[in-house]
């Protein structure tokens, strides 16, 4: 099984959610909710990795943030 990580884009209109072969569309509440939760992750993120024990990047923590969406 190949490993992927998730990843998201910014339209203006919406926020796209990408999986190895599925898409989720954000908008609204939902964007501005998921959006929120990624700009604190900048923030933790900022000053380095704040769980080594746990991430080993920051796409694993994204990952963590954004599966929810999928499951």
């Amino acid at each position: 099984m190949e490993y992927f990580h998730y990843s998201y884009e910014e339209k203006g209109y919406c926020t796209i959610l990408y999986s190895g072969k599925e898409t989720r569309h954000l908008q609204g509440e939902d964007e501005t909710v998921f959006l929120e939760e990624v700009e604190k992750l900048d923030l933790v993120w900022e000053k380095g990795n704040p769980n080594t024990g746990i991430f080993e990047c920051y796409e694993d923590h994204l990952d963590l943030l954004i599966d929810p969406y999928f499951n």
